[in-house]
């Protein structure tokens, strides 16, 4: 009798060891695809920023300045309200035209967010999928060199944007392939 259940006790954890294997390889695709189309929807907002920005610079032959948004004279930013705002339209002095160079997904936008560190994303502000705001350098000096984009000196272009990526560790590290970077 003692050895029926043994015998019982071993088929039912094979049960569950075939039932735990056959759940994990049902869920492999759709758990790979959502890391996939997050990759995807960083990689398209990193590339719409970084446009809106060429754009307005283009437009007004420097890149935003207000509020928090200091790109012309330090260099580096974030996405923020600030930034966001005038590249989306809303801020008409510093985009006096109203013209909307960034579309905006509203998902990506503040308060639909969790951030990276587990708070409620700043309303307007815009977040990669994992909670971080994007990162910015710009050429400000006008030499066709970004001195700081993700820890690397970047020639010949005027726009670097990157996401830190699904690790969610804000660290500049060039050679860290989890980051999206508008220049790779």
């Amino acid at each position: 009798m003692n050895r029926d259940h043994v015998h019982r006790a071993i088929k039912v954890c094979a049960l569950i060891v075939s039932m735990v294997v056959l759940f994990y390889w049902v869920m492999k695709p759709s758990i790979l695809h959502a890391h996939k189309s997050e990759k995807t929807q960083a990689r398209t907002e990193v590339k719409a920023i970084e446009n809106a920005l060429r754009v307005y610079q283009n437009d007004y032959t420097q890149f935003p300045e207000y509020g928090s948004c200091r790109l012309q004279s330090t260099g580096a930013g974030q996405t923020d309200a600030d930034l966001t705002d005038i590249l989306r339209g809303l801020n008409t002095n510093a985009n006096p035209r109203g013209f909307v160079y960034l579309d905006a997904n509203e998902k990506s936008l503040g308060t639909n967010v969790m951030t990276a560190t587990g708070g409620q994303g700043v309303a307007g502000a815009m977040y990669d999928p994992w909670g971080n705001l994007y990162q910015i350098a710009v050429d400000h000096q006008s030499n066709n060199t970004i001195a700081h984009a993700d820890g690397e000196t970047l020639s010949n272009r005027n726009v670097a944007v990157w996401s830190w990526g699904p690790h969610k560790a804000a660290h500049p590290d060039p050679n860290d392939p989890s980051h999206i970077r508008s220049w790779k």
